[in-house]
């Protein structure tokens, strides 16, 4: 059987004069494309990110801070009273954080009115 431009018609897509043949080569070639560079679903993403300016209150020092916010009638921030190492670790997997540099809050910074050897003192605790 021919079409309307006199070609054999049998085994070919009569829109674009495909034969089978063509059609399960590039259908096996897409399917390999797709399971070379499918990237699984259940893997977390791979952890690339610096964070530069990252919060953590050491125990001490959270403790510290709250009295120091409460001496002064000052409202505490909920993500710094909730503030765990462990929910830093998980916050940090899920952003795809490799690494990060711990930062001080600069107010009240390890002062928090206390003397210099208290405070020298906590400032080793937030560095441990």
């Amino acid at each position: 059987m021919t079409n309307v431009f006199g070609r054999h018609q049998s085994g070919t897509c009569t829109c674009c004069h495909l034969s089978r043949r063509g059609f399960v080569g590039g259908t096996a070639a897409l399917g390999l494309a797709g399971a070379l560079f499918a990237k699984p679903s259940v893997a977390a993403p791979a952890a690339t990110l610096i964070d530069t300016h990252h919060h953590f209150f050491p125990p001490a020092y959270q403790k510290a801070w709250l009295e120091w916010e409460d001496a002064r009638r000052v409202p505490h921030f909920p993500s710094q009273v909730a503030r765990s190492k462990s929910k830093a670790i998980e916050e940090m997997d899920e952003a795809g954080i490799r690494t990060a540099v711990l930062s001080i809050a600069s107010t009240p910074g390890v002062w928090f009115d206390l003397d210099a050897e208290r405070a020298s003192q906590m400032a080793r605790d937030c560095n441990d």
